[in-house]
C-alpha cells in the first residue's frame, strides 16, 4: 500500500538539552543554565510527556507506517537521566516506526536524513518531513492530509494544517477541549524537500521557525479538517518561569479565544489512543455543579460541598445575580486551610482577621448576571475545605449564587 508514496518523515525532539539553542535562549530569559536543565528533566514533567507521547500519540504514529513510508525520529541527548534514557530505549523497541537519534554523537538532522533515506531511496527524490513536539498529538489521517501536497511541483514548500484542537492536559484527562485555528502551527507543520541520489545528501533548510517559515519558502495552508490537538500544561516551555497558578491563568486566557467542544469523544476516532482520555473528558465535563440553582446569599453563608489539596491548582466558575445598588466586592468564598509553616502568597486567597472567614477570596460581580472564573493553588502540605459563600458587607444588596463548580486542573 505504500508503493509509489514519497516518503515522510516526523521528528520529535525528546527534552533535548542544547541551551545555545537561539528558542531556548529567548525563553531563558534571566534564568540559569542550571536552572532549566533541571527543570527540563524534571521527573514530574517527564512522567507526563512520557505519558503524552508514548502512550497517546506513538501508537498512532506507529499505526501511519502501514500505509505510508514512514519513520519518526526521536532526537535525544546525552545528558538525558539514565533511567530516563532507559525507558526511552524501550520505547524505540515497542515501535518499531521510532528512529533514535542522538544528538550529542551528531547534531545534524539533515545527515541523519540522508542515512535513513538512503536504505530506500525516493524514485523522484521527493520526500517530507514534519515537526511535532513531545506533548502534543497528530491525528490518525494526518499523513492522508498532507500527501495530497507532496509532490516534486511543491518541493521547497511548507505545508501547514491551520485547523486544530487544544485542550488543558490534566494528568488521565483533559479540560476545556477546543477547536481553534493558527495558521502556521509547530504541531505537524511539513516541509516538501529532495533527496539528491547522486551525492546521498538532501537539500532542505532544516529547522526553522515555525512562526516565519513563510519568509523562508512559500507555505500551503490547509485547514479544512483537523490536523494536529496542541495540549496545554504548566510545564510548557513559553511558561516554565511562571507559578502553576500564573501559568493556567494565562493558558486558559489564551484558550478561552477558541470555541468550546460540545463532546470530546467525537473525536476518539482521529486520535484513537486517546479513546480512555477522551471519555472520561466527557465524564468530568458532565459532572454537577456544586451549585446549580439560586441560592441567597447572607452573612452567615451556604456550605460548598468540596476541599482543596495542597499542591494542585482548582478552578472556580461562579455567577451571580446582584442587584443595582451592590458594592464592588459584596460576597467571597471562604475556606478553612490547615498545615504547618505555609507559604500562602501565590495561593490566589487572602487572609482575614473576622471570625469565620479565614482564607478567602473576594467574588466579584457586575451588577445583573455576571459570570467569573478563579484560580487557587494551595502550597503543597496544605488542605482546605469548610468552604462558604457568603456575603461581605453587602448591606441591603441582594446577592444570589446561581452556579459554581470546581475542577481541579493539575494531576
Amino acid at each position: 500500500m505504500t508503493q509509489g508514496k514519497s516518503p515522510v518523515l516526523g521528528v520529535t525532539r525528546f527534552s533535548v538539552f542544547n541551551p545555545r539553542s537561539h528558542a531556548w535562549q529567548a525563553t531563558l530569559k534571566h534564568q540559569s543554565v542550571e536552572d532549566y536543565e533541571q527543570y527540563l528533566f524534571d521527573d514530574e514533567r517527564l512522567a507526563a510527556r512520557f505519558r503524552t507521547f508514548f502512550d497517546w500519540a506513538m501508537p498512532t504514529y506507529q499505526s501511519m507506517q502501514e500505509d505510508h513510508p514512514y519513520r519518526h525520529i526521536v532526537q535525544y541527548s546525552d545528558n538525558l537521566p539514565e533511567r530516563w534514557k532507559l525507558r526511552l530505549l524501550a520505547s524505540a523497541e515497542r515501535f518499531p516506526v521510532i528512529a533514535l537519534h542522538n544528538v550529542s554523537e551528531d547534531s545534524s538532522l539533515l545527515r541523519f536524513f540522508a542515512r535513513l533515506l538512503a536504505e530506500d531511496p525516493p524514485k523522484d527524490g521527493v520526500f517530507a518531513w514534519f515537526r511535532v513536539d513531545d506533548d502534543d498529538v497528530l491525528p490518525r489521517n494526518y499523513l492522508e492530509l498532507v500527501s495530497r501536497h507532496i509532490n516534486p511541483a511543491t518541493v521547497g514548500y511548507a505545508v501547514s494544517l491551520g485547523r486544530g484542537l487544544t485542550a488543558l492536559h490534566a494528568g488521565d484527562h483533559l479540560v476545556d477541549v477546543r477547536e481553534c485555528h493558527h495558521r502556521m502551527f509547530s504541531a505537524g507543520q511539513l516541509y516538501v524537500c529532495r533527496y539528491d541520489h547522486a551525492s546521498g545528501k538532501v537539500r532542505s533548510l532544516g529547522q526553522v521557525d515555525h512562526t516565519t517559515v513563510d519568509r523562508k519558502m512559500p507555505v500551503i495552508v490547509d485547514s479544512r479538517s483537523i490536523g494536529y490537538l496542541w495540549l496545554r500544561h504548566q510545564s510548557q516551555d513559553t511558561v516554565f518561569d511562571r507559578t502553576a497558578r500564573q501559568a493556567y491563568a494565562e493558558i486558559l486566557a489564551d484558550m478561552s479565544r477558541h470555541a468550546k467542544i460540545a463532546d470530546p469523544t467525537a473525536y476518539a476516532d482521529l486520535f484513537p489512543a486517546m479513546d480512555e482520555v477522551l471519555r472520561r473528558t466527557a465524564e468530568r465535563d458532565k459532572e454537577a455543579p456544586a451549585v446549580d440553582s439560586d441560592v441567597r446569599l447572607t452573612d452567615e453563608g451556604v456550605a460548598i460541598p468540596g476541599e482543596f489539596v495542597g499542591g494542585a491548582v482548582y478552578r472556580i466558575t461562579y455567577r451571580l445575580t446582584c442587584s443595582t445598588d451592590a458594592r464592588k466586592t459584596p460576597a467571597l468564598l471562604s475556606v478553612a486551610v490547615t498545615g504547618t509553616n505555609l507559604d500562602m502568597t501565590d495561593s490566589g486567597l487572602t487572609w482575614s482577621r473576622h471570625e469565620g472567614v479565614d482564607w478567602f477570596v473576594y467574588l466579584t460581580p457586575t451588577p445583573g448576571d455576571s459570570s467569573r472564573q478563579l484560580l487557587i493553588q494551595l502550597p503543597p502540605g496544605a488542605a482546605g475545605d469548610r468552604i462558604r459563600a457568603r456575603t461581605w458587607h453587602a448591606g441591603d444588596a441582594s446577592v444570589s449564587l446561581n452556579f459554581l463548580k470546581m475542577e481541579r486542573l493539575s494531576a
